[in-house]
């Protein structure tokens, strides 16, 4: 039995409760009937009233701190009355009789009501520093679950919603967490600033904020209020000198004529609401509604079928191969994921690996990838005897994650696979969300020879004073800059002056997507190192990839 259960803590607190008012009237039945100074023969002792009486009263205070455990605001109560009328039962016949044989009892009484006392307030700060954020002050996460579940029942109208921050990492990584928590405070204070009494404000996790708001006929209106509110201009002090920081905010909502009442489905619309505000590009806020529900059951069955894929090796791997512009020698080869069907169906990476992302299948995936491309290609960098690259991407999750080039490194060991032929490719994406795990993981495995590659370069992710900080080998150009270069000489410049920033930061560079002789001439002329594209080959199995390789 869960004592964390609202039904358990019910019927233990009404067990106690009985057992305490049992002790109680045994007490008194004793006195009653057999005097303070009767004995009584129980299993064969003799044990005076007064002795028995002790006993009881011992077990009766036991149960009432249990019972403050249990529930420590209805627990209080019921011990004070009860100890009330003890208490009142010990001192009445003592003051009418003049005997004071009944007056330890009565001492024990007020002790056990100071006891209770202070264990409720105990347990009352306990439950408030368990249920508050520290950095806010706001009702936290558990506090949250708490209220949705058990209070959701109990509304006509109303919805709940996720507020997702963007940018306090950025200000955790260029100014510290110091000042990262006072973005935090702020951003609290202007939600609850705005919601007033009209909703409950909780801080999630990281920076994120949730809200429980019943009542409001326009919650879209509502909720772009407190956008406006939280993306003014936020100022910080360093040594005096002002700091101009901005962030952004998505939410997510979850009306609750969509929770079935059931608080926990509606706290999973609400987050995936969130998800979908996210990826909008021109949208902040999304309303969960039957569009995203089907959305969201066809996001369950693709993330079972990747279970299944997992466990029943319906993954395979294409190797893309990639060429020195000036002499088309072979590189090496992206590795690329494909998932195919037992009965035949192609499922396409852009749906699986988006689903993947947003949980932790991602991890799976990018593990079988790294090790597949490891099994199949290991004795061929190894006879090749020289720098051959096979490169493989990893998620944001993973990169951005503690210990995860430590991972890498032991699967290198396990697989005997030369440090300097894996690369690992890394997006601007995962740069932006957790800009100091990832600079560490690149810089661990750097210093053990394992190459790093920022790709989808030019996408708009990250700050240049970022980007010249990381310590990468090469620069992949993402293919949508490329794709226009031959009739756009505004892509040619922007091109050339990302090739000349690379080369700046000592790089390589690579152009993805190129498919014709022309484009393949101009990356030529702008002096990149690498290209890879249908121009000079396609993505294919292992046992086709190797009629690339000169071995």
């Amino acid at each position: 039995m869960r004592l964390s259960d609202r039904k358990n803590k019910k019927i233990i607190f009404i067990i106690l409760a009985i057992l305490s008012i049992v002790t109680t009237v045994l007490c008194y039945f004793n006195s009653a009937h057999f005097g303070a100074s009767g004995v009584l023969k129980i299993f064969g002792i003799n044990l005076h009233v007064q002795t028995l009486n002790g006993i009881l009263q011992a077990l009766q205070f036991a149960f009432l701190i249990v019972i403050i455990i249990v529930d420590y605001k209805k627990g209080l109560k019921f011990g004070h009355l009860l100890l009330a009328f003890q208490f009142l039962g010990s001192l009445v016949p003592m003051i009418t009789s003049g005997v004071y044989s009944s007056l330890p009892g009565t001492i024990n009484c007020i002790i056990v009501a100071i006891v209770l006392v202070i264990a409720h307030r105990q347990f009352r700060e306990s439950e408030k520093a368990e249920k508050t954020d520290r950095v806010t002050g706001l009702f936290n996460r558990y506090s949250f679950e708490d209220s949705v579940r058990n209070d959701i029942k109990a509304w006509t109208d109303g919805f709940v919603a996720y507020i997702h921050i963007d940018g306090f990492l950025n200000v955790n990584a260029t100014l510290g967490r110091t000042y990262g928590d006072q973005v935090l405070q702020i951003v609290a204070k202007r939600i609850t600033d705005v919601v007033g009494s009209k909703a409950t404000v909780f801080k999630i996790e990281g920076a994120e904020y949730a809200l429980i708001v019943k009542n409001i006929d326009d919650c879209e209106a509502f909720v772009q209020t407190i956008i406006d509110s939280i993306e003014e201009k936020i100022i910080l002090y360093r040594n005096d000198n002002p700091i101009n920081v901005y962030v952004s905010a998505h939410v997510g909502i979850a009306d609750c004529k969509y929770g079935e009442l059931n608080g926990t489905i509606l706290m999973k619309y609400a987050d995936i609401a969130l998800n979908h505000a996210l990826r909008s590009k021109d949208n902040k806020i999304c309303v969960f509604d039957e569009e995203i529900h089907a959305t969201a059951d066809k996001q369950l069955k693709l993330e079972s079928l990747i279970k299944e894929a997992l466990d029943n090796n319906y993954f395979y791997l294409v190797y893309q191969p990639q060429f020195v512009i000036q002499d088309h020698s072979l590189r090496g080869f992206e590795t690329l994921i494909r998932m195919k069907l037992p009965d035949g169906t192609m499922i396409s990476p852009g749906d699986f690996i988006e689903v993947a992302e947003q949980s932790d299948l991602i991890v799976a995936i990018d593990e079988y990838v790294i090790r597949k491309a490891m099994e199949e290609y290991r004795d061929v960098v190894i006879a090749a005897g020289k720098s051959f690259i096979i490169s493989v991407n990893v998620s944001a999750k993973e990169i951005g994650s503690a210990g995860f080039a430590e991972k890498i490194i032991e699967l290198v060991e396990e697989y005997d696979f030369p440090a300097s032929c894996l690369e690992i490719e890394i997006t601007e994406y995962s740069i932006s969300r957790s800009i100091i795990h990832t600079e560490k993981n690149i810089n661990i495995l750097r210093e053990n020879g394992i190459h790093v590659a920022l790709d989808d370069f030019g996408t708009g992710y990250t700050s240049l004073s970022q980007l010249l900080k990381l310590p990468v080998d090469l620069l992949k150009i993402d293919k949508s800059l490329v794709d226009n270069i031959k009739d756009s000489e505004l892509n040619q410049d922007f091109v050339k002056a990302i090739i000349y920033m690379g080369h700046l930061m000592g790089c390589d560079v690579i152009a993805e997507g190129i498919e014709d002789e022309i484009q393949l001439e101009i990356m030529n002329e702008l002096k990149c190192d690498f290209v890879q594209g249908f121009v000079w080959g396609k993505p294919d199995k292992f046992e086709k990839s190797l009629t690339y390789c000169d071995i």
